[in-house]
C-alpha cells in the first residue's frame, strides 16, 4: 500500500509531502492439539518532507484451546511492538504510521493506544457460555518503544510527550468484553477498560486511574 500526505514538517523543520510505501504480511493458522498462532510484520519507507522514512511494526502470538474444557475455553498471548522516534535531526523519520483511521484491535478496547511507539504484552482467555455469547478477558502491559517519542491514541494523535523521563513503562490494566452475535455479520458488546498509570505516566504528571465503560457494535461488510 501507499500513501500521500500534504504539508508535513520534517525534523529540520522544512515543508513538503510525506510519500509512503508500506510493505507487510501477516500469517494466521492452527496447529495440532488445539494451538494457534499469529504473526504480522510491516515496513515502512519513502520520505517525509526531506527525511527518509524509516519504520517498521510486528505483532507475534499464540493460543490454546483444550476440547475437554466447557465453552470452547481459549487461552491467548500476544507481544505487538512499533518503532519510535529518535527526535534527532538525523534525516530519518522513524515513527510508524498506522495508515487511516482507528488502530486498536491489538493494542486497546478502549482506544487509548496506538501500535505508533508502543510495546504491549497481553495476556488473556475467551469463552462461549451460549452459542452466540462470547466473553473476553485480557490483562495487558504497556511500554514506549522510545521515550524520545511520545505516546498516541488509537487516532494517532499525540497525547503524553514527556523526552525527559526515566521511565518508558506507561502502565498495566484489564480489558473485559461480552460481545453477543445478532447474526454472521453483525454483534453488539458491552465492556469495561482499566489502565493504572506506570512511572512514565506518574513523572509526566499523568497519575490519574483510569476505567473506561463502552458499548460497541460491530458490522462486516
Amino acid at each position: 500500500m501507499a500513501k500521500t500526505a500534504l504539508n508535513v514538517k520534517s525534523k529540520d523543520g522544512v515543508l513538503g509531502n510525506a510519500d509512503i510505501l508500506y510493505m507487510g504480511g501477516r500469517i494466521i493458522g492452527t496447529v495440532l492439539r488445539g494451538f494457534d498462532y499469529n504473526f504480522e510484520g510491516l515496513r515502512e519507507a519513502g520520505s517525509y518532507a526531506d527525511d527518509t522514512v524509516s519504520a517498521w511494526g510486528y505483532v507475534g502470538g499464540g493460543g490454546w484451546t483444550d476440547a475437554r474444557l466447557p465453552w470452547k475455553l481459549h487461552f491467548s498471548s500476544d507481544y505487538m511492538v512499533g518503532s519510535g522516534d529518535s527526535s534527532l535531526k538525523d534525516g530519518r523519520h522513524e515513527s510508524l504510521d498506522t495508515l487511516y483511521g482507528l488502530q486498536q484491535p491489538l493494542t486497546s478496547l478502549t482506544g487509548l493506544f496506538n501500535w505508533r511507539n508502543l510495546e504491549n504484552l497481553r495476556i488473556g482467555a475467551d469463552f462461549r457460555p451460549a452459542k452466540k455469547l462470547t466473553i473476553q478477558a485480557s490483562f495487558r502491559d504497556y511500554w514506549l518503544t522510545r521515550v524520545s517519542d511520545g505516546m498516541y491514541n488509537s487516532a494517532g494523535t499525540e497525547t503524553v510527550l514527556n523526552t525527559k523521563a526515566t521511565s518508558n513503562h506507561i502502565g498495566e490494566g484489564v480489558d473485559t468484553q461480552t460481545i453477543w452475535a445478532l447474526n454472521a455479520k453483525t454483534s453488539i458488546g458491552i465492556g469495561v477498560g482499566t489502565l493504572a498509570p506506570g512511572a512514565y505516566l506518574q513523572q509526566s504528571k499523568k497519575t490519574s486511574g483510569f476505567v473506561y465503560p463502552y458499548l460497541s457494535f460491530t458490522r462486516q461488510l
